[in-house]
């Protein structure tokens, strides 16, 4: 996470003009968070190094509210031609190499110091570690969450829980009053399931796309030839 102005560039419009205010808002909580990412010990970041800092629960709940407004919008529409998709989604990205957090994760990251803030604990979320990269050995914060149902969601009516892999004990905490069914059985008379080991299945090595490079036309012939074994 960068702390200059142009990473912590905030919209002010659905077209993307910069608000100038926010941005330098949110570059100052940054910074703030940088001295303390830059002396801490591997661990959960200490909550007494986010007060000396300057943090406060105010001024991270602030920086969450920005950091979603980095988000820049892509003027994207239903039925958009695929190239021109990709062409508007690229145009709003950060170029390579610049520094960026996803705004959403940058957002949870503030919330969890503010919760740290106001219960005075150590932030268990937010863990100080080192992990490899094609550069070598780097610090990363990895963060771990969980987000809050909305308030509204159940008011009007009950909420349907589809899970392929439900595990109750996680699901009971956040509604303590879930119902949980029998499992589906059905028949599949006219289903071929066909297995294919050693395999990647993201979706760029799936499906088609604009010119593809070696490496992903490779793998998708050897996915096909495996299909039709």
């Amino acid at each position: 996470m960068g702390c200059g102005r142009i990473s912590a560039r905030c919209s002010a419009t659905p077209h993307n003009q910069e608000d100038w205010e926010a941005t330098a808002d949110l570059a100052a909580q940054r910074e703030r968070l940088w001295k303390v990412l830059a002396t801490a010990t591997k661990g959960p970041l200490s909550v007494s190094a986010l007060r000396a800092a300057g943090l406060t629960p105010e001024r991270c709940r602030q920086a969450a509210g920005l950091e979603h407004r980095r988000m820049r919008n892509p003027g994207l529409t239903p039925g958009m031609d695929p190239g021109e998709r990709r062409r508007r989604i690229a145009a709003v990205l950060p170029k390579e190499g610049e520094p960026w957090a996803p705004p959403n994760r940058a957002a949870a990251m503030w919330l969890l110091n503010a919760e740290a803030l106001e219960n005075d604990h150590d932030v268990a979320g937010a863990v100080l570690i080192d992990t490899m990269s094609e550069n070598g050995t780097v610090r990363c914060l990895r963060l771990t969450w969980r987000a809050n149902l909305r308030n509204g969601w159940g008011a009007q009516g009950p909420i349907l829980h589809l899970d392929a892999t439900l595990r109750p004990e996680l699901v009971t905490p956040f509604i303590p009053e879930v119902t949980i069914a029998e499992p589906l059985m059905a028949t599949e008379p006219h289903v071929r399931v066909r297995q294919i080991l050693r395999a990647p299945v993201s979706a760029k090595a799936l499906t088609p796309g604009e010119l593809p490079s070696p490496a992903i036309a490779g793998r998708r012939k050897t996915i096909g030839a495996r299909s039709r074994r």
